[in-house]
Order: structure tokens, then sequence, then C-alpha cells
């Protein structure tokens, strides 16, 4: 007896654990929502205050479960919640005109007659340069790999040499110098998306680039998308300030004596006219 009270009291802990997971997968099964999407940019270039538009597109987001009773949509990076329209049993939100900030995860909460319940889904988008400063960008071999505005800077200075990608899933980046990768030292390191360089000498002086790449699987067809963004860095000598100095200088030294010889010029020949006339 104490055996089989021993081997109940064993199974009742697993039996009641089997129970819960039970109960859980038959409270999930009746949810779903819209597999994972990706929208297509037509430019490699966009800004938080100008996001770029993805043109004759929508973006609809669904999600369903029995008895919807409300739902809505929350996009996990900027946690901005949309309210979602329910209709029977499926809820979903559309966006007329998304733009790549659209990209990201999103969470379905649905109020259901059972209670909460969520999902998750995405939407990805291959890598962009997403920058704020108002600079040159041009188009070089293709739509996706750019050329910014070069870089001056002086000798012994430290400059900082950014990669302003925007992509959803975050992609991987590479630092490349003159199309050789970078070596990182005392004076050369790299943070996130930055790379940094002290003490800069005319050795640095180069076309730097990245090149960001990320990955995403739809309807089981994987993408590996790559950006490449180069700058070029141009080192100015810490005295190149003496030049444009000496260039005024000798240009007044000039002036001045011209002036001077003028007035030599002029006085001798007041001199041989008064000579004349006496």
């Amino acid at each position: 007896e104490r055996e089989s009270r021993n081997k109940t009291g064993q199974s009742t802990p697993f039996t009641m654990l089997w129970l819960v997971v039970v109960s859980l997968l038959l409270h999930c099964l009746d949810a779903a929502v819209s597999p994972p999407q990706t929208i297509v940019p037509s430019s490699a270039k966009s800004s938080h205050a100008h996001p770029l538009i993805i043109p004759d597109h929508k973006l609809t987001l669904w999600c369903t479960a029995d008895g919807i009773k409300s739902a809505k949509l929350v996009h996990l990076s900027d946690k901005k919640t949309h309210v979602a329209k329910v209709t029977g049993n499926n809820a979903s939100i559309t966006f007329d005109a998304p733009t790549v900030l659209h990209a990201g995860d999103y969470r379905c909460e649905m109020d259901t007659k059972t209670g909460l319940k969520t999902e998750t889904t995405s939407v990805y988008v291959r890598p962009i340069v997403h920058t704020e400063h108002s600079e040159k960008v041009d188009t070089k071999k293709d739509e996706f790999n750019l050329e910014l505005s070069n870089l001056v800077v002086t000798e012994g200075e430290t400059v900082n040499v950014t990669c302003p990608v925007f992509a959803h899933p975050l992609p991987k980046v590479k630092w490349n110098k003159d199309n050789k990768a970078i070596k990182l030292s005392s004076r050369v390191s790299l943070t996130g998306d930055r790379l940094t360089i002290h003490g800069v000498d005319y050795s640095d002086e180069g076309v730097y680039s990245c090149e960001a790449v990320n990955e995403f699987t739809v309807a089981s067809k994987t993408t590996r998308p790559l950006l490449t963004v180069a700058r070029s860095i141009m080192v100015k000598s810490q005295y190149a300030w003496i030049w444009p100095l000496a260039v005024i200088i000798a240009t007044l030294i000039t002036l001045v004596v011209i002036i001077w010889a003028c007035e030599i010029r002029k006085n001798k020949k007041e001199k041989r006219t008064n000579t004349y006339v006496e």
C-alpha cells in the first residue's frame, strides 16, 4: 500500500503539469496571426523626418481567435499601439501607405471571451541608409551601393565614421578600408555602428565602407540583402592654416612694395620736372 501511495504521490505532480500544458495548448490552438511579410523599398535612402514610403503597397496585419471582443497590435520597436478592426473572429489593421518605419515585430493582443490571447508576427525590410544629416548621397553601381560626402579632418584629431543603416532584423556590419578589412587597434576601435580613429594621420586617408547584411525567411524563401555605404576620409595638416596666412601677408608686403616703388618713381619724376623748369 505504501508503494502504491508513493507511486500515486509521485505521479500526481506530473499529471497536473501535463494537464496544465494541454490546457495551454488548447488555449492557444484557436489563435493565429498573419505570417511574416516583407516590405520592399524602391530606394536606399530614408530618415525619421521623411521616412521612405513603399509605393503601390498596402500592409495588412491580422490575427484571429474564437470570441474576440477587441484587439490591438503593438509595434514592439517603438511601442506604438494600433487598434484593430474586429469582424467576427478576425481582427485586422491595414496601412495604406506604409513606410520603412513600419518594419519590425508586432504583438497582437486579443481580448476574448476566454481571456487575453497574444500572437507575434514580423515585417521585414532590407538594409537602407537612414540618416538625419543633409549630406550628399551618390548612387554608385546600383541603388544599394552608395557613397556619402567626403570627410576632411585635421591631422591629430579624432574622427568618427558611422554606418547609418536601418533594417529589420538588425544587420551584421563589416568595415573595410580601400576594399580590405579594417584592422582594429588601440587607435582604431569599433563601437556598434561607429568606427573611431584616434590621432588621425596621413596613413588613414582612403575610402571607408561598411557592408550591412541581414537575413530573413518569408514563404520558405530566405533572403540575404546587402547594402554598401562608402565614404572617403581626407587628412589635412594641422599647420594648413599657416599657408593662407602666409599668402595674405606676402600679398600685403607686395602691395606695400609696389606702392612704395610708385611713390619713389613719382618723386623722381617730379624732381626732374622741376629741374627742367628751372
